[in-house]
């Protein structure tokens, strides 16, 4: 692998595997940060106005360039290092989470949750909220979220299993019932059938 800041060959052990070391990432920061403070700094001339640096066109106010520069010269987007790998795929995203792993374990990283409780004001807030969804129908219920209603391969299967085979198709899919919901449930006959896994 070739460093990005000074071009030497390296094996990428080091952070994400484009700079060779610790000095060479710092290196490459700084001169980006001095680049876009160069290029991207606004020229305020002697009649009170904002000049572009890009094109030169003139604006009456810094917020008016800004916008400018946001709309016709956007900074360059850099997509992440590590999208679309796994620590299956690649070594330093498997480094990378061992790394984190061992952290939680000796204690050195700690969830930022842990040790923390709503107020009673909050408490209070979400049980209200929580009532409200129950009522309405769209609370989540345990080991499965109603939000986007999707059915699983399985719940999919069984759909066409009951068109073909059942003579009673009038059933309603995942209804609520307590905290859980029901997979079909035929509620004239009182009777319902889960699907789960394969």
């Amino acid at each position: 692998m070739k460093c990005e800041n000074c071009g030497n060959e390296h094996d990428g052990s080091y952070g994400s595997g484009k700079f060779c070391s610790k000095h060479c990432k710092c290196s490459y920061i700084a001169k980006q940060v001095k680049h876009h403070v160069c290029n991207f700094k606004p020229k305020h001339s002697e009649h009170g106005t904002w000049k572009c640096c890009h094109c030169g066109l003139v604006f009456d106010t810094r917020k008016l360039l800004t916008e400018h520069k946001h709309k016709e010269h956007p900074l360059p987007k850099r997509s992440s290092w590590n999208k679309g790998l796994t620590a299956k795929t690649d070594p330093r995203v498997k480094a990378h989470s061992e790394k984190i792993r061992e952290g939680y374990r000796c204690g050195r990283l700690k969830s930022l949750w842990i040790g923390k409780h709503h107020s009673d004001e909050t408490k209070h807030k979400l049980s209200i909220a929580m009532k409200k969804a129950h009522t309405e129908g769209r609370a989540h219920n345990i080991g499965e979220c109603r939000w986007n209603n999707e059915p699983s391969w399985p719940e999919k299967w069984f759909m066409q299993v009951i068109e073909n085979e059942f003579t009673d198709k009038n059933y309603v899919r995942e209804k609520p019932f307590h905290r859980f919901s029901l997979d079909f449930a035929w509620e004239h006959k009182k009777k319902c059938i889960e699907i789960d896994g394969k």
